[in-house]
């Protein structure tokens, strides 16, 4: 829970302008986001008998709602997460959280985040596909057959999905802070990562934690009139998440390479006063 503490001590410091660049990202998960359409999905029984295609587009992060928007999503979050990894990157070498500064450097981090979240979201779309063929596959021996399996290998392939998430922590940050290419950088999560269960523990339990809440929430869309403020809800959950991850892959990423940090108030009382 180290790594917990620690950066839920770094957003509470930097809070305003974390929220700043998270806000527009959370906006565009709330619109292109699919739990709702998942959550429908498994509100009407019969949608399983409407053929593939009907049931991916509710399991799909791209080719759910809007193709193009959900393209056009991409490369908006991708931009907004580079400006954060900038920041804070830049926070902690040098003492000093700019807003403007990160836009002079997002050439440099877009380079290493759009491949690693182009990378996520190929293994999020696979997951998705590998789930709908398995319950197609039992949907054809009975409609109640392949609901209960679309119970099952969801929740599984969820559970994969924040594994996933969790693996590449590292990937972005050893890419703009160390200067590894795309492989090394992976491979240097992984490894940096394995026998840490108990320091991300708090990782893990939050992203969990949220998730759940955005699903549950979610169910409140199958109310049109509450609508509004399902997305209200869903939006501030967002952006909880989306500065959380972004922040805790920092945190313990500076921690795990002993790379020094210059925005501790330690360092503000012994160099900057």
């Amino acid at each position: 829970m180290k790594y917990f503490k620690n950066t839920m001590d770094y957003m509470r410091r930097n809070f305003p302008k974390l929220l700043l660049f998270s806000i527009i990202p959370a906006i565009v998960f709330t619109f292109t986001g699919n739990i709702w359409k998942t959550v429908s999905f498994f509100a009407n029984p019969e949608a399983i008998t409407k053929g593939f295609s009907h049931i991916y587009s509710h399991f799909s992060f791209i080719f759910g709602e809007s193709i193009l928007l959900g393209i056009l999503g991409f490369f908006v979050v991708s931009f907004f997460a580079s400006l954060t990894f900038s920041a804070i990157e830049r926070h902690m070498k040098i003492g000093k959280f700019s807003i403007s500064k990160p836009f002079s450097r997002v050439d440099e981090s877009i380079m290493a985040v759009m491949p690693v979240y182009f990378f996520f979201v190929l293994g999020l779309e696979l997951l998705a596909l590998l789930n709908t063929v398995f319950i197609v596959a039992f949907a054809a021996i009975s409609v109640t057959v392949g609901f209960v399996v679309a119970h099952i290998s969801t929740a599984i392939i969820f559970s994969v999905a924040i594994l996933l998430s969790i693996q590449i922590l590292f990937w972005i940050p050893a890419m703009s802070v160390l200067g590894y290419p795309l492989k090394s950088a992976l491979l240097f999560s992984m490894k940096a990562l394995s026998g840490k269960s108990k320091k991300i523990f708090g990782l893990f339990f939050t992203i969990i934690a949220l998730s759940i809440l955005i699903t549950g929430v979610s169910f409140v869309y199958l109310f049109e009139f509450l609508g509004p403020f399902a997305g209200a809800i869903n939006f501030i959950f967002y952006i909880l998440l989306f500065m959380f991850f972004i922040s805790y892959s920092m945190v313990s990423f500076f921690d795990t390479a002993e790379e020094p940090r210059n925005d501790t108030n330690k360092f503000k009382k012994n160099y900057l006063t």
